[in-house]
């Protein structure tokens, strides 16, 4: 009994070991959120991780994107398909238009070469004029190969309004009508 157990232990492991074949790389890991930036405008670091992002204009000098880690120490290439809910209005920064029947409004990067050395790199975005709200989607390729997909909500950075903020003549207006003359 105890040799057929030590068995299935050396088959078990034989068969994890051999699944993974020798052109397996560990993963990259993406980290998708707000950027802090600094007084001359560079993105810093990831400040908080968050899949709600605000529509806040480039202007303002808020910015959002993500962090590539990589596995091990070696240069690579990466790529970023973006899919908005609708076609933004402009387009700025490196991005171009996708021709793309099945997502008409998919803007695509240019292929970015990360140095490597450990470090990982940023990538800041950031929203223009006519940038919708709405849900959005971010496919991340690694030396052409899908590693990530960052879903994330744009919401409007405008304060919502309440009963407080109602223009006061409609209260008045209702009002007189329910008196009686």
């Amino acid at each position: 009994m105890k040799r057929l157990i030590a068995c299935l232990i050396v088959v078990g492991l034989a068969v994890s070991f051999s699944s993974r074949g020798e052109g397996d790389a560990p993963p990259y890991r993406v980290r998708f959120g707000i950027l802090e930036i600094d007084s001359s405008g560079k993105a810093r670091r990831l400040k908080e991780e968050t899949s709600i992002i605000p529509l806040k204009l480039r202007e303002t000098g808020f910015r959002f994107g993500l962090e590539i880690v990589p596995p091990d120490t070696k240069p690579f290439k990466f790529q970023l398909i973006t899919y908005p809910p609708s076609a933004p209005k402009i387009i700025t920064g490196s991005f171009q238009k996708t021709d793309s029947k099945v997502a008409p409004a998919a803007i695509t990067s240019p292929v970015y070469e990360a140095n490597g050395g450990g470090k990982s790199p940023l990538v800041p975005l950031w929203f223009d004029a006519g940038d919708p709200i709405g849900n959005w989607k971010i496919k991340i390729s690694v030396e052409g190969r899908l590693t990530a997909t960052v879903e994330f909500a744009v919401v409007s950075d405008e304060p919502k309004s309440s009963c407080g903020a109602c223009p006061q003549w409609v209260f008045y207006t209702l009002d007189a009508q329910r008196r009686p003359q």
